[in-house]
């Protein structure tokens, strides 16, 4: 269906499977008595063209007409079974769907231990009313235990942190759900290229696990930029591993340095401490940002603490601290940019965070849903305000942040690797009336994981001369199409379209509290999407939709070591 997919040579050996392949449309349209013949193939010598034919006899299409499942297996109903089913009675019969609810019935019957069952479909036909009884019977063999796990390919991850994410042990009752969880988890970690977990059959009754992975690199310097009219030339890099020594310990070390930007951090995770369900995290960061009118600098630190919870659950809560110095780049800039930015404050905030994710790689996710909220309470404290205006002061400020991410691949579906993502984050500020709220707190939109097709943090509610004020609500959106360029290359190409909104509740302005317009921007574009030997690079080219003239645009832009 994919022009470029097909060269337009003939595959002679591939005739005679072209028969079954269109008997297998039919069939999936309810034409079960359809017969195709063997092709015939006329060769042109002078224009080297070929046509081939088949003769089709279609018959009558069926509609299904009763559904039953046939099972002895203590504590499973049969009713329970067929809601599970995706062909139901009255529709047209579709061998696909069968095909499909025969897994899902196997599935079924392999969560209660049963690893080798059996589901046995017979059909009766009935051409005078072109009706179809299915009838689904079950064998389910004899339950089943896991004899051994056996980890094979990991030169450098250590045995105990593959066990981790596995979880099915010597001695568990065989569990298709569990196996499948498994192999998504270790995907999530990012430490593997490939997971493949088989079964070896030893005995009626018992089954090794064979884990086969092969390593992806983990240890990396990283390194991105890219050019705008406003940051002229900008390079980041980083010194990482998210599995030191074959641990499961993230550790990072990074820098960005712009014509007007100084960026490092140090950071220290360990997911699962002493491998259990609790994980810990350590970061230090120093942060140095020249805006238009103003310079922002920070130094700070966080600690955090999760745990995981319900298998696709974690919580997390954390503690940091930060000491922020916003200092006016020129002395003579206006009464009203010394309000917008000159800031000198401390915060000490405290976070809660649950996040849900059954995702099946840490890359490149087919399927699977990503949903991420974080509340902060934090504290400011500092005495450069006007206290006519702020009489509150720097006063408490409470942050909520949430991210969603869908992904859904296509090749079961089209038989072609099309990867489907939508994306939603929404960030709310909210403070006491009379507190101050300092802009180097408040929301931006702009740049990669934002809106892309305009600068970093460009995009934001502002004043008739242009000064930016931040925003205290955002919502930001994308959906994206990922298409494959070359499987041997792990390189893709991604369409995409972000739209978002930012805006602000209220802000000084003239002696008295005004409200802003919001702010809204939309940019198209693609990516280009390479796992490389040195970790995965983004090369993103976007056109900014509805862009205005003030508006600082970057049409081009990369970045390597990030998380697509």
């Amino acid at each position: 269906w994919m022009p470029w997919r097909n060269n337009g040579e003939a595959a002679v050996d591939q005739l005679e499977y072209d028969a079954f392949r269109v008997k297998n449309k039919y069939m999936e349209n309810g034409y079960l008595d359809a017969e195709v013949s063997k092709p015939l193939m006329r060769v042109d010598p002078g224009s080297y063209k070929a046509e081939v034919d088949y003769q089709i006899t279609e018959g009558v299409q069926y509609h299904v007409g009763t559904i039953g499942v046939t099972q002895e297996i203590k504590g499973l109903k049969a009713e329970n079974l067929k809601d599970l089913l995706t062909l139901k009675e009255g529709k047209v019969f579709n061998v696909k769907r069968m095909r499909t609810d025969i897994k899902v019935l196997e599935e079924e019957v392999g969560n209660l231990g049963f690893a080798y069952a059996r589901v046995m479909p017979q059909m009766k036909k009935d051409p005078e009313t072109k009706i179809v009884n299915l009838q689904y019977v079950i064998q389910p063999g004899q339950p089943v235990t896991i004899n051994d796990v056996i980890i094979s390919g990991n030169d450098t991850t250590k045995d105990r942190v593959i066990r981790r994410y596995i979880y099915l042990a010597p001695g568990d009752a065989y569990n298709t759900r569990d196996l499948q969880d498994s192999k998504s988890a270790l995907g999530r970690t990012g430490f593997f290229e490939s997971v493949d977990i088989q079964t070896q059959r030893l005995s009626e009754e018992k089954v090794n696990l064979l884990v086969n992975v092969k390593e992806t690199s983990t240890g990396t310097i990283s390194a991105g930029g890219g050019y705008g009219s406003y940051e002229g030339l900008m390079v980041n890099a980083s010194i990482s591993d998210r599995n030191i020594f074959g641990s499961g310990i993230n550790t990072t070390l990074g820098f960005e340095i712009s014509q007007i930007s100084k960026n490092g951090n140090l950071s220290f995770i360990n997911p699962k401490i002493w491998d259990s369900m609790y994980s810990f995290g350590l970061s230090f960061y120093k942060r140095d940002y020249e805006y238009v009118d103003y310079t922002q600098d920070q130094v700070g630190a966080s600690v955090t603490l999760g745990r995981e919870f319900l298998r696709y659950f974690n919580g997390s809560i954390g503690f940091s601290y930060s000491d922020n110095q916003s200092t006016l780049n020129d002395n003579s800039v206006s009464t009203i940019e010394n309000f917008l930015y000159d800031d000198q404050y401390e915060k000490t905030a405290f976070n809660v965070g649950v996040r849900f994710d059954n995702t099946d790689d840490f890359y490149m996710p087919r399927r699977g849903m990503k949903f991420d909220v974080n509340f902060e309470y934090a504290e400011l404290n500092g005495n450069d305000f006007n206290a006519t205006v702020f009489p509150g002061g720097y006063g408490t400020v409470l942050r909520t942040d949430a991210k969603l991410g869908l992904y859904y691949g296509m090749e079961d579906l089209i038989d072609y690797d099309l990867i489907l993502r939508a994306k939603v984050q929404f960030s709310y500020i909210d403070r006491e009336e009379g507190e101050k709220l300092p802009t180097a707190e408040k929301l931006f939109m702009g740049g990669i994981g934002s809106v892309r097709g305009y600068e970093p943090y460009s995009l934001s509610p502002h004043l008739p001369n242009g000064d930016l004020v931040g925003g205290t609500e955002r919502t930001i959106g994308s959906i994206e199409a990922s298409i494959p360029l070359s499987a041997a290359a792990k390189m893709r190409l991604a369409a995409f379209y972000d739209y978002g909104v930012i805006g602000s509740d209220r802000v000084f302005l003239n002696g008295a509290i005004a409200t802003l317009g919001d702010v809204s921007r939309s940019s198209t574009g693609v990516v280009l999407e390479w796992q490389s030997p040195f970790g995965p690079i983004n090369i993103v080219l976007a056109y900014p939709i509805d862009d205005e003239a003030d508006d600082r645009t970057a049409s081009f832009e990369f970045s390597m070591g990030t998380r697509f």
